[in-house]
């Protein structure tokens, strides 16, 4: 056979970018990672939002997207203005310390421009989007292994119910967590980028932020539930005792036969905060209020969490939504940060003292 140059068109490693572009969305996470390697044209594809936007809408992955006038401003090339932007520090001299005579460097507007492919890979998104699956083959070991939750075991321990006993339930109902005689937690700690939100929107944009979570109760037993979350920087641990207006709480107590029936969205708002939020922690714990052997503790499933973008194009600058003084719901607990309880689960060489050790539910 004829190895000439006229060959070369039917060789499918010369197509052409407009086919591979087509082939490319075709193709799964795994391939994606590995084509983006594979020549300088499949990388060039893969470095385009284009192609990501075009790679959600073939999959049917749209509500990921940020609400369209968002997508508008960011494609017309807009920008944070420069009275919003964090101004740069001074030209320092050759002995280290900034320059006396220099004048203050003047911010420059910022590109506003989404990250669509770390959208794509993300597991979440702008919109409504479940915390973690609920469903038939659910364990608290894919919990822990895949979506990193640490959980807490009191009395009998933490348990996944299908169906709830003694409780109505739905579809969306149908698999939950039941909790014990004593403080029963689920903690999971949500990287916001890796989520898919990008940097800029959540220092100069602070999107409203939502969690909610279905909870419920048996109907033979009483039972209280608490839901907390909190915004962190990179570094920063969680404390379910700290009250700041980037934290908030949700509680809710059942008398003996009051519950079963319906259940309750419980809601947590977090709308000013402060720049340089990275990372949400959400904490719910539950027990039984007459310390029944089992598992007859409040119930609770479908955690969410939405990223919801103004209607309008706003912006909050550097020093907007400040914290203010830490205050702490019990404040005889104010000098427990960082210690992590030895009964908790999650990776052992996490489970460490100290003010860094991270989460601190401070329930027993």
């Amino acid at each position: 056979m004829s190895k000439n140059r006229s060959d070369m068109p039917t060789n499918p490693l010369f197509l052409n970018e407009t086919a591979w572009f087509e082939i490319l969305l075709r193709c799964d996470e795994k391939t994606l990672n590995s084509a983006n390697l594979a020549c300088h044209m499949m990388s060039n594809i893969c470095s385009i939002p284009k192609f990501w936007i075009a790679k959600m809408r073939y999959e049917g992955k749209t509500d990921k997207f940020p609400p369209h006038l968002w997508m508008q401003f960011a494609h017309s090339h807009g920008h944070v203005p420069k009275e919003f932007v964090i101004r740069p520090h001074q030209d320092q001299g050759s002995n280290g310390e900034a320059s006396t005579s220099a004048e203050p460097k003047e911010a420059e507007p910022l590109p506003c421009s989404f990250n669509f492919k770390r959208l794509y890979f993300g597991r979440g998104g702008y919109g409504t989007h479940p915390v973690h699956p609920m469903n038939q083959k659910i364990t608290k070991e894919i919990l822990e292994q895949q979506y990193g939750c640490k959980f807490q075991d009191g009395g009998h321990g933490l348990s996944i119910e299908i169906p709830p006993v003694f409780c109505d339930y739905s579809e969306e109902t149908e698999v939950v967590f039941a909790t014990s005689f004593g403080w029963c937690s689920r903690y999971i700690e949500i990287d916001l980028e890796k989520w898919g939100i990008d940097g800029w929107v959540l220092d100069y944009v602070r999107p409203q932020i939502v969690v909610t979570e279905l909870c419920n109760c048996r109907q033979d037993c009483g039972a209280e539930y608490e839901l907390y979350a909190m915004l962190m920087m990179n570094g920063e641990s969680f404390d379910s005792n700290i009250v700041l207006p980037r934290t908030g709480k949700f509680d809710k107590r059942w008398e003996q036969w009051a519950g079963g029936k319906e259940w309750t969205k419980a809601e947590v708002k977090i709308e000013e905060y402060p720049i340089g939020m990275r990372k949400i922690g959400i904490y719910t714990r539950g027990k039984d209020t007459q310390f029944w052997a089992g598992h007859y503790g409040p119930k609770f499933t479908k955690p969410e969490i939405s990223i919801l973008l103004p209607n309008a194009i706003s912006f909050h600058g550097e020093c907007d939504f400040p914290d203010p003084d830490k205050k702490y719901r019990d404040p005889t607990r104010q000098n427990f940060h960082g210690y992590r309880p030895l009964n908790l689960r999650g990776p052992l060489g996490m489970m460490r003292r100290g003010r860094r050790g991270g989460f601190n539910p401070w329930g027993n």
